[in-house]
């Protein structure tokens, strides 16, 4: 299981999580899916999950992103 590096206070989905996980990408190996809110943090970008986005990081280092559906406000 990723363990995340510090947790940040982050806005998503139209209110503040207090307590999103952030990970550091570069260290992600591939199995887990890390599940959103949350962010993980490369070197030259950074996702930025919403509640019910998913991450799977593949065999050659690359993250897939399941977009949850938007909700409507």
């Amino acid at each position: 299981t990723p363990r995340p590096a510090g947790v940040r206070r982050l806005f998503v989905d139209h209110d503040w999580c207090e307590d999103a996980p952030v990970y550091d990408g570069e260290t992600l190996g591939p199995g887990p899916v890390i599940d959103g809110p949350a962010v993980i943090q490369y070197r030259f970008t950074t996702l930025v999950l919403r509640g019910g986005d998913r991450v799977h990081v593949l065999p050659n280092g690359d993250a897939l992103v399941d977009i949850a559906p938007l909700r409507s406000t």
